[in-house]
């Protein structure tokens, strides 16, 4: 019985470690100037970065809950001066989709992952 305990527990685990890291990386939209960088590790999301290639501000999101294949996020724009609820949904490897909305705002957004490059010296 503790074996099976153990078992359970071990399976459960690492489900969700993995539901973490699958968020970890660089994601961009295609149709704007935004690329959103999630750094996370087998236990939790880390940091999530937007990044506006167009000003060239880079804003922390704060984290505010993690689930299995799903991100909440508040961001602060500094462009509008408002307040961004955002909720990042991973769909597959290389999709992410992003609602973000606050009181006049509500809008989804395709995010396709960036393929990591080596750079050699």
């Amino acid at each position: 019985m503790k074996n099976i305990i153990l078992a359970i527990a071990f399976c459960f685990s690492s489900t969700c470690a993995f539901a973490q890291t699958v968020f970890d990386g660089d994601w961009i939209d295609i149709n704007s100037n935004h690329i959103i960088t999630i750094k996370s590790n087998e236990y939790r999301v880390d940091e999530v970065w937007n990044n506006n290639l167009l000003f060239d501000i880079n804003a922390e999101e704060q984290i505010i809950k993690t689930k299995k294949y799903k991100l909440i996020t508040r961001l602060f724009d500094e462009i509008n001066r408002h307040t961004v609820k955002k909720t990042y949904t991973f769909i597959n490897k290389n999709t992410l989709l992003c609602r973000f909305k606050n009181n006049s705002i509500d809008k989804k957004i395709t995010y396709v992952r960036q393929p990591k490059t080596i750079i050699n010296n």
